[in-house]
């Protein structure tokens, strides 16, 4: 999960995804459970499926990276 720029607020969320069955109902199922889980606030305004989440070398998640997939 990384920020974005957004006009409206400054920053939304966004999340990549790394789905284990990639397919039908995804959406779906993503959706649902955001809706049970997150505030609104939290919620991610964009999301996509990777197939991996770039790492540093130290296994970080690279937030550059994932900001990219983004714009």
């Amino acid at each position: 999960v990384v920020g974005i720029d957004d006009p409206r607020w400054g920053q939304r969320v966004a999340a990549a995804v790394v789905a284990r069955e990639p397919g039908s109902g995804l959406d779906e199922a993503l959706e649902a459970w955001w809706r049970r889980h997150l505030a609104p606030a939290e919620r991610p305004a964009r999301w996509r499926v990777v197939e991996r989440i770039p790492r540093s070398s130290a296994g970080k998640p690279l937030a550059p990276a994932l900001r990219s997939l983004f714009e």
